[in-house]
């Protein structure tokens, strides 16, 4: 089986990178490999080349590539001798959702995260007779709409806005667990303001669904939503989008909106739940992220860079984020700066793009490769921005000689 594309594959051109960095380390070939075929933890590129995943096609795959169970699940639904339909499968579904994410009175599935969330604006507009959505931007978040946004963790930037638009706002969507941890009380906070403006809250779990926790970034921070869009991690990474939450919306969006599903998905995302609830999935995912946090900080401290390169996010799916600004570069250095931490993990045969995504099948080997291949990024990063021409650390120590 093909491994899954990731939705940030771009390749890095060398044309990109800085003149201060090609002297310090090897960046001749910055394209991202092609992947081809992957099990577990590993993929392998067209060249044949092996490498341990922490990108997880963007977090989708929550298992681990070609789970035994969830492959066993999928054929067996595709297969002539199951005579349970659809229907039956979505039911089993709803009900191991409802079981472990909070408020869930009813549920329905479309063929991939952007249909589910589709289907959640327009029960938001049908409900209120409103018009107008606002979405939460996070830094890394693919944009699947165009609808106007605020930003996170500002609740005064929130109320200015909803002050001016409060009456013709339909829904608020706000992914809260993609690559930053909301600020204490901010949620609760979003929360009373969509009810006091009669918006519908719309958490957007693409990511954070059943990798940051059992019931989601819901059940994680105990703040509740009307509706949540879980995605492809729901079935380890086939094609799903499911819309859960309160039932009158639910039911609106069933029919306003067309949603077809493949049985096989529904299949994957039932054999991935009840592997969460007999298995420490979650667990292990958050005490792996919880060590390589740990670890990758302490490399980053000991190399003087932990103000420009920040872990940011859940222990379950985090980034590196790039400040050259800390060390006095400009703003296009960050970007110089991501590129060559990605290159020296794939030469050392680790494949990111920037995030590192977690699965269930990433054990203490995987994690031990991973932080071996960080040391060498780091102390890589560490002597480029040393040796760069505009550096201010090198024009420090030459001031000192």
């Amino acid at each position: 089986m093909p491994v899954l594309a990731s939705p940030s594959s771009a390749p890095f051109s060398p044309a990109g990178y800085a003149g201060w960095a090609m002297p310090s380390l090897d960046v001749g070939d910055a394209a991202a490999p092609q992947l081809v075929q992957a099990i577990g933890a590993r993929v392998w590129s067209a060249d044949g080349a092996e490498y341990i995943d922490f990108d997880n096609a963007g977090g989708a795959v929550l298992l681990g590539h070609r789970d035994p169970a969830v492959i066993a699940a999928a054929r067996l639904a595709r297969s002539a001798d199951e005579r349970r339909g659809p229907e039956r499968y979505k039911a089993d579904l709803a009900d191991l959702i409802a079981a472990m994410t909070p408020g869930v009175e009813a549920a329905a599935f479309g063929a991939d995260v952007s249909q589910a969330l589709r289907a959640a604006l327009t029960a938001a507009r049908l409900e209120t007779g409103r018009d107008l959505a606002f979405a939460c931007r996070t830094v890394g978040r693919d944009k699947r709409s165009s609808l106007p946004s605020f930003p996170f963790d500002d609740i005064p930037a929130l109320e200015r806005l909803l002050d001016q638009h409060g009456e013709d706002t339909a829904a608020l969507v706000l992914a809260p667990g993609a690559f930053r941890a909301p600020s204490p009380g901010y949620l609760a906070a979003v929360r009373a303001l969509a009810d006091k403006h009669g918006a519908v809250l719309i958490f957007d779990e693409a990511l954070s669904g059943f990798r940051v926790h059992e019931g989601g970034a819901q059940g994680l921070w105990g703040v509740q939503a009307d509706l949540v869009v879980f995605g492809e991690s729901l079935a380890n990474g086939m094609p799903i989008g499911a819309l859960v939450g309160r039932r009158d919306l639910v039911q609106a969006a069933r029919d306003a909106e067309h949603l077809g599903v493949d049985i096989a998905s529904l299949a994957a995302a039932k054999a991935v739940l009840i592997k969460i609830a007999n298995e420490p999935v979650i667990a292990t995912l958050r005490i792996g992220g919880a060590e390589i946090q740990a670890e990758l900080g302490a490399l980053l401290r000991g190399a003087g860079l932990e103000e420009a390169v920040q872990i940011e996010g859940d222990p379950a799916a985090m980034r590196l984020a790039f400040n050259p600004a800390a060390l006095g570069l400009d703003e296009a250095d960050g970007a110089v700066m991501k590129s060559l931490w990605i290159t020296e993990c794939h030469a050392h045969r680790l494949f990111t793009l920037g995030a590192l995504n977690m699965s269930y099948a990433h054990g203490d080997r995987e994690i031990g490769v991973l932080l071996a291949a960080g040391g060498q990024a780091v102390e890589g990063l560490a002597l480029a921005l040393r040796l760069a021409p505009h550096s201010p650390r090198r024009r420090a120590a030459n001031g000192r000689s």
